[in-house]
């Protein structure tokens, strides 16, 4: 018999918090997490709260990857996939995607990690507040 508690809490071996609970109402960049003795990451955003008086108040949060700690690449963009839609056409809803709802977004890296990893949120919209908490699990 396996005990499956003991086998949940070593699938990942490390649990980092990126950003604590905070409402955030300008565009952001968190400080890189040291990575390199990983090969995966699961990013887990949790928004708790979202201001949308205007109805134009938008979210991107991307994943970035570094190998130097200074120069970072886009590796990754978490999205609501159920406001994903079609992303490869470029015609459409320019917003498709991007966060604009409550909710837990998650967003699975595997391989490349690179060697630092943080998280860069763009805010847009006329009055755009957002509270949030994001957390890595690493293996």
């Amino acid at each position: 018999m396996t005990n499956k508690g003991y086998e949940e809490k070593n699938l990942y071996t490390e649990h980092v918090v990126l950003k604590s609970s905070t409402t955030e109402t300008n565009s952001w960049t968190d400080n890189a997490i040291d990575v390199s003795r990983y090969n995966t990451a699961i990013i887990i955003v949790d928004i708790t709260a979202f201001d949308r008086t205007d109805l134009d108040e938008l979210l991107t949060l991307e994943v970035e990857i570094s190998y130097d700690n200074t120069n970072f690449i886009h590796r990754f963009t978490i999205v609501d996939e159920e406001n994903e839609g079609d992303l490869v056409t470029t015609s459409g809803d320019p917003d498709r995607g991007k966060l604009k709802t409550t909710g837990t977004y998650t967003a699975f890296l595997n391989g490349d990690i690179g060697k630092y990893l943080r998280t860069k949120g763009t805010l847009e919209g006329t009055t755009p507040s957002v509270t949030l908490s994001i957390v890595c699990l690493l293996r």
